[in-house]
């Protein structure tokens, strides 16, 4: 992979990528990509735009996760969780999984859970 051009968004940074998808240096292709500003994978730009305008900062679900896939909104203090398939916002005082959500901590923990499960 080559980084071909670079823009700051302000919350995140999109690259403009040089993939050398079959290892050959004939298959060539380009693509856009949106990282947080630290370096976390978001996803399509258009993703990333649309988690920003709406106040959620995307994060890695764990140490290991590869995609963010959970954020938090501090205009609704909720937790997010997401994969392609689907969203769905935490905040305590909600019912998840017959349980109410006492904590933000909770609420991070059921983001986590819900984006494992849609992923």
């Amino acid at each position: 992979m080559k980084i071909l051009e670079k823009t700051d968004m302000g919350e995140y940074v999109v690259q403009k990528e040089q993939h050398d998808f079959d290892g050959t240096g004939t298959n060539m292709m380009e693509i856009e990509i949106a990282y947080t500003q630290d370096g976390k994978y978001i996803g399509e730009p258009s993703w990333a735009a649309f988690l920003t305008s709406e106040g959620i900062v995307p994060e890695f679900r764990t140490a290991t996760s590869a995609v963010c896939s959970i954020g938090y909104c501090q205009l609704t203090e909720k937790w997010y969780g997401w994969s392609h398939r689907a969203m769905q916002g935490f905040a305590v005082g909600d019912e998840f999984q017959s349980q109410t959500i006492r904590t933000v901590e909770q609420a991070k923990e059921c983001a986590k859970i819900f984006a494992e499960s849609v992923s």
